[in-house]
């Protein structure tokens, strides 16, 4: 994780460091040419280039920090609201900001939902359904994919294995040349690719537990993680996973906000945790939904760093899962320990926004 301030530092010692080294090669082969010799590699001086090369890093270095000090001495000139800053980093990753992406994107999943409905209609329990981050809105623009359900009847197939591969298999053998086919944990992954940027498509088949049309509950397969492994199934309610969120626009923002914040500074947090977990946080048995963006976003990442510290987080949709399980204790506690950081320098000073999300 690089934070605007290591960004500086780094930035111009390459640069000091690269220049230095340039200028004495030049400066190398002028005295060498001034004694009317060629520059070879027996009398290249290349210690001497590395040290002053070093020596220019170094030098670079400090004026990187003081760049970065005379830029915070700028911006404290002007005043700053953290959640007027928040607010135009979620419009700015508001997928509807760019609407050329979006006309695209909705393109090709009507094209997918259409072929998978035509394909394997005579076996499905309901036409494909969406799902994920993008359904509940909770999707930031600059990392998203489109989950589609494809739910089977209890009679489709022998085995949720049967099922999971007869699936892969129809996709990789009709799209391939369409797409990127991969599998996934517990869905099929299909990338498109649009002027060289991908769009990301999990297509998860399930089957019904009892009657889907009714009660929206799933059994997906879930594959190993090592060949010789036997795979698993996971139940899952696709009503509830829709519902998670439905008419809670301030905890939509915050759970954008987190995993934005995550993705800037690489951590490895689960989305359905986030999710999971600021809606808790923002319940009305915790710290209840403010008007400021700001409060709960930082709400949400205490509980999240409170959550990490424990050993199980149940899920909200299947009651047998539990969302830290495969999560390991280092990422926990490192993770949980960052937000802490951030956390209390945010509140001493809200400008550290910046420093979190502009990098």
């Amino acid at each position: 994780m690089i934070r605007r301030r290591q960004k500086y530092i780094i930035k111009y010692a390459a640069l000091g460091g690269i220049a230095t080294a340039v200028a004495d090669v030049f400066l190398q082969w002028n005295e060498l040419k001034s004694k009317g010799l060629d520059i070879t590699w027996d009398n290249f001086d290349g210690k001497r280039t590395f040290k002053r090369g070093l020596i220019g890093g170094g030098i670079g270095a400090f004026y990187g920090y003081k760049s970065y000090i005379d830029k915070l001495d700028y911006e404290a000139r002007f005043p700053f609201n953290g959640d007027e800053y928040l607010r135009r980093l979620l419009a700015k990753e508001n997928i509807t900001s760019d609407p050329m992406l979006l006309k695209t994107c909705l393109k090709y999943k009507y094209f997918l939902k259409d072929w998978l409905a035509n394909k394997f209609n005579k076996d499905l329990a309901g036409t494909p359904e969406d799902a994920g981050s993008f359904f509940k809105y909770t999707a930031i623009k600059s990392n998203f994919d489109f989950d589609i359900i494809l739910p089977f009847k209890r009679t489709s197939y022998l085995s949720l294995q049967d099922m999971f591969y007869n699936v892969y298999d129809t996709i990789n053998k009709e799209l391939d040349e369409k797409a990127f086919i991969s599998k996934q944990t517990k869905g099929i992954g299909i990338t498109f690719e649009r002027h060289g940027s991908p769009i990301h498509f999990d297509v998860i088949p399930g089957r019904e537990i009892s009657d889907y049309q009714m009660d929206k509950k799933l059994n997906l397969y879930v594959r190993p993680d090592w060949a010789w492994q036997k795979g698993s199934s996971f139940k899952t309610n696709v009503q509830l996973q829709k519902r998670i969120t439905q008419n809670m626009p301030q905890v939509r923002k915050a759970i954008k906000l987190i995993k934005l914040y995550r993705d800037r500074n690489g951590l490895n947090i689960p989305s359905v945790l986030i999710e999971q977990c600021v809606c808790e946080a923002l319940s009305q048995e915790m710290y209840k939904v403010s008007f400021s963006c700001m409060e709960n976003f930082l709400n949400g990442m205490l509980h999240l760093s409170n959550r990490m510290r424990q050993e199980k987080f149940v899920d909200f949709i299947n009651t047998n899962n539990n969302l830290l399980e495969k999560m390991p204790d280092y990422d926990k506690s490192h993770i949980s320990e960052q937000l802490r950081r951030d956390i209390a320098k945010v509140e001493n000073n809200p400008r550290y926004l910046e420093e979190l999300f502009d990098l």
